[in-house]
């Protein structure tokens, strides 16, 4: 063949940091995924949906364990329990600004948009008090 091509690997590796249990369930799932596109079938589809549930629930289930496993393994002594503290001030932190930018935006929007009420309100009052001077004047 051609010395200057890459050769492809047959395998793909695996996820690291999932079970091999959940790796076989996510293969499932997209088997299951694939076959639902092709026949479209109700019971393709339930069986497809049971999966993703399944992988839901299980992919939850490892999330919680390893935050209690993180949580259970600060200490004070090599400061990861001020680092693991500081981050999670400030994410909420930058979360509240984003809050509050969007609540400033709704403000802002709310006081334009009563200005531009009051603005029009104002000019149709004077064309209608325009309009009404002029068929006045044209009556007589």
């Amino acid at each position: 063949m051609w010395d200057s091509a890459k050769t492809v690997p047959s395998h793909v590796k695996p996820l690291p940091h999932h079970p091999s249990y959940i790796r076989t369930l996510i293969s499932q799932k997209s088997r299951a995924r694939a076959i639902w596109q092709r026949s479209r079938y109700p019971l393709d589809k339930s069986h497809y949906n049971t999966l993703t549930q399944k992988l839901k629930r299980l992919l939850a289930n490892l999330k919680s364990e390893s935050y209690a496993n993180y949580t259970s393994s600060l200490t004070g002594i090599d400061c990861s329990l001020w680092k693991a503290t500081k981050n999670y001030y400030a994410s909420t932190i930058l979360h509240l600004l984003y809050v509050m930018l969007i609540a400033a935006g709704h403000y802002l929007n709310n006081l334009k948009l009563k200005y531009l009420q009051t603005t029009y309100q104002t000019l149709f009052n004077h064309t209608i008090i325009l309009s009404h001077l002029s068929n006045q004047n044209s009556r007589s």
